[in-house]
């Protein structure tokens, strides 16, 4: 549903964020989707219950980005720069074995998948290049499907902000 913020009778939900267009990627989601699709790897976001449910119908491997429930917001320069604290996942399905062979071939690839996520999210120049050391976690039945892989958790740091004199927060009623 596009949302069409100048009238109210057609607004259904109050957007207080600069919202994604082909010119302009004013939301950390959107410039974060625009970093994955090129890999041509499936994407998916929401919180880890929606995920959960979602993994129902995802095809894999995917990169999931869990939405943020903290982080940061630099005001400077006449911008408001977003700093979430993020989590990314990078998954795949997996058949559990009795000496976790399997599992351990996902998580290795999946690695090599966060890899290719790195190298494209520095390329970008959206967000500031990722720190040199980013700690993962392996995932091994953490969800309701047989999937596999890790989970990095970087503060991720928007280069370029939403200018404060763009800033229009709508009302609800």
């Amino acid at each position: 549903m596009k949302l069409d913020n100048r009238d109210p009778r057609k607004r259904k939900v109050a957007a207080s964020v600069a919202a994604d267009s082909k010119e302009q990627l004013g939301t950390v989601e959107g410039k974060v989707r625009s970093i994955v699709e090129p890999l041509g790897i499936n994407y998916a976001y929401n919180d880890w219950t929606r995920v959960n449910m979602d993994f129902d119908h995802l095809e894999y491997p995917a990169i999931v980005f869990i939405q943020p429930v903290s982080g940061n917001l630099k005001v400077a320069n006449e911008q408001i720069r977003d700093q979430p604290d993020c989590q990314f996942a990078f998954l795949d399905r997996t058949a559990h074995d009795d000496n976790a062979v399997s599992e351990d071939c996902v998580i290795e690839r999946m690695k090599r998948l966060c890899y290719h996520f790195i190298k494209a999210f520095n390329a970008s120049r959206l967000f500031d290049p990722l720190p040199e050391d980013i700690r993962y976690q392996s995932v091994v039945d953490r969800l309701d499907q047989g999937v596999s892989g890790i989970i990095i958790s970087p503060r991720i740091k928007e280069r370029k902000g939403v200018m404060l004199c763009d800033i229009n927060v709508p009302r609800n009623g």
